[in-house]
């Protein structure tokens, strides 16, 4: 342990003091002075060290933990020790290499708690951070905004998804008036839109237009045509909504306004 502390601090000194001599129950505390201030370590995750840490004095203490006989004791809080002042350095973790067999066991042991425990904290943080998109893309959905681009995003994609992309983009293409007069010429000329058009001439007095001119009058929505007509004299595009049986449409022949 001298001679990797004084890799840091060639005047550093450190002394051993004993904390309980009972058979099968001793314990070791470490006490490092530096002549030169240090970078105080993190405490370590380690419940059965006690420590106390300042720029000039690193002190580690067993608290709950012992070993049979003393010589163990001492190894044990000298690898404790190292692993709490370069355990947090990717250069100095080297120091374990210089380690017995049976410690670099013990500090293995001690940084695969420390990498569980980081692992553990930024699956925390990743999933805090995925529940912060997943709301921030719902708020966006409610409020009725589309973020381009995003599905999808780092997907690969051949040749054939793009092309069948290019046609679903093609036919979300806003068409010219003419597309639109074309579907209306064509609903005009089939036979049951030709019979809603019965002309409303009161000299008329066929069976067919008594009947058809009786069904649409018990449509809860000719009770409105008169106001929906004027409405759509002035405006034009009228968007009427109602619930589902209302039929609109029956009580209302728009390309000529009756």
């Amino acid at each position: 342990m001298i001679q990797l502390t004084a890799g840091r601090d060639s005047s550093v000194r450190i002394s051993y003091h004993l904390l309980s001599d009972v058979s099968f129950a001793n314990r070791h505390a470490v006490n490092i002075l530096w002549s030169k201030p240090q970078e105080v370590p993190l405490a370590p995750e380690i419940l059965e060290l006690q420590v106390f840490a300042t720029p000039n004095q690193f002190v580690y203490k067993m608290i709950s933990i012992a070993t049979p006989d003393s010589k163990q004791s001492e190894a044990f809080i000298a690898t404790a020790a190292l692993f709490c002042i370069f355990g947090s350095s990717a250069k100095e973790e080297k120091v374990a290499l210089r380690l017995p067999a049976a410690w670099k066991d013990l500090w293995s042991e001690y940084a695969e708690a420390k990498k569980n425990k980081a692992d553990g904290e930024d699956r925390t943080v990743l999933r805090n951070l995925r529940d912060m998109v997943r709301r921030r893309m719902e708020q966006e959905l409610e409020d009725g905004v589309l973020i381009q681009g995003f599905k999808g995003r780092g997907q690969s994609k051949n040749q054939t998804d793009s092309d069948h992309s290019d046609q679903e983009r093609a036919k979300r293409q806003p068409y010219g008036p003419e597309y639109y007069q074309n579907i209306w010429m064509q609903k005009c000329r089939t036979q049951k839109f030709q019979e809603m058009l019965v002309s409303q001439d009161p000299d008329i007095e066929s069976v067919t237009f008594l009947t058809f001119q009786g069904s649409r009058m018990q449509l809860p929505m000719w009770h409105f045509r008169n106001e929906v007509v004027e409405i759509v004299k002035k405006h034009q595009v009228v968007i009427i909504c109602g619930e589902t049986g209302w039929y609109a449409p029956c009580s209302f022949s728009f390309g000529g306004i009756n």
